[in-house]
């Protein structure tokens, strides 16, 4: 057969990344490969991130879920196998109210999918498929992420890639890069472009772990003005979160119902003021060095919080012995709370002669 010379333009790509100071590496290598039956003599661009996309899209599969009124699709990671049977961590607002499930493989094959659970709290859904009925038809790479002796902590800056099916099941394994925006306990801020479908799709660093699995991009913000496009907000549940919710999700064998305290909060911040601040600052401690508070603004009646005697204005200092500067503090352990902890709150409520302690089993 005839060989032609052929620089693949898609390949060219990560030559633009590499201007853009990310310190990505690259080679080039010249391959042989088969377009339309003919082999051709193709010069191939390879970085540290094509390296990466090659192993951890073995891990990445898409996912196809229906009812009898919708079709929902997705991304999922498969994080363990046992026996024949693979586990796939994806988002539960992808699963939320279908009842037949399947995973796509990228090759034109659905295996049937079984919903283990879910929390919708996290926004984590956990499924199981088995591959022998195809006779081992593909050999899935699991990621095993909790045989990992050390948490992959992102740094804001780092180079990262996300791998999902954004828009269609058949955009499978599609692959982003970008940077991490803003870390929390919690979430992950990216700039990489993350589109409907992306959704259960893995975030990756450079050097092929798993430090998220994606669940949302932001494409509109609401201001006085009406709404306005957004660029580069991309999120993803951390790591930290997702390996909690996987193990009890496959502890509980069904859905998690994350416990509700009853309380709504806001936080005040008296060096930037404004009326929040206002409103709640004669309420603050007195003498404290601290600027950041979170306030209860109110309480639910015949909540747990209402019960636990919890008022409107108590300041909310710590929780189960952690410092409470921010409401997303709140979030990071009550999120993770299930049926039967108890929860301490250390609280400054003004007129008080000395700090309340309020234990709560939820």
């Amino acid at each position: 057969m005839r060989k032609k010379l052929l620089l693949l333009p898609f390949l060219i790509m990560p030559l633009f990344l590499t201007s853009c100071n990310l310190g990505i590496r690259q080679k080039t290598i010249t391959n042989v490969v088969v377009v339309d039956g003919e082999e051709i003599e193709a010069m191939q661009i390879h970085n540290s991130i094509t390296d990466v996309y090659k192993e951890a899209s073995k891990s990445c599969v898409g996912v196809y879920t229906k009812s009898e009124k919708t079709i929902s699709t997705g991304s999922g990671v498969i994080y363990k196998k046992v026996g024949s049977i693979y586990y796939v961590v994806t988002n539960q607002h992808v699963i939320k109210g279908q009842t037949e499930f399947k995973i796509f493989d990228g090759d034109k094959t659905y295996y049937q999918a079984t919903l283990v659970g879910s929390d919708s709290t996290n926004d984590i859904a956990v499924l199981t498929f088995d591959t022998d009925i195809y006779g081992e038809k593909r050999e899935f790479k699991p990621l095993n992420i909790f045989d990992e002796e050390l948490e992959d902590i992102p740094t804001v800056g780092q180079t990262v890639i996300a791998i999902g099916c954004p828009l269609d099941i058949e955009n499978y394994n599609s692959v982003t890069a970008g940077i991490v925006s803003r870390y929390t306990t919690e979430r992950i801020t990216t700039d990489c472009a993350l589109n409907p479908g992306n959704s259960g799709g893995g975030l990756f660093n450079i050097n092929g772990k798993l430090l998220g699995i994606c669940n949302s991009g932001m494409v509109w913000t609401n201001t006085e003005d009406g709404q306005i496009p957004v660029e580069g907000e991309g999120y993803a549940i951390s790591n930290y979160i997702v390996k909690k919710c996987i193990t009890d999700i496959e502890n509980a064998k069904g859905e998690i119902v994350r416990p509700i305290l009853g309380i709504t909060v806001t936080t005040v911040n008296s060096m930037v003021g404004g009326d929040n601040y206002l409103a709640v600052k004669d309420y603050l401690p007195l003498g404290e060095e601290d600027i950041a508070y979170t306030v209860v603004l109110s309480v639910v009646y015949d909540s747990l919080a209402y019960e636990a005697g919890i008022l409107a204005n108590d300041v909310i200092l710590e929780i189960n012995d952690t410092k409470i500067t921010k409401t997303t503090d709140i979030g990071s352990i009550l999120h993770l709370a299930n049926k039967g902890d108890v929860i301490k709150l250390k609280i400054y409520r003004k007129g008080a002669p000395e700090l309340q302690i309020v234990e709560i089993t939820v």
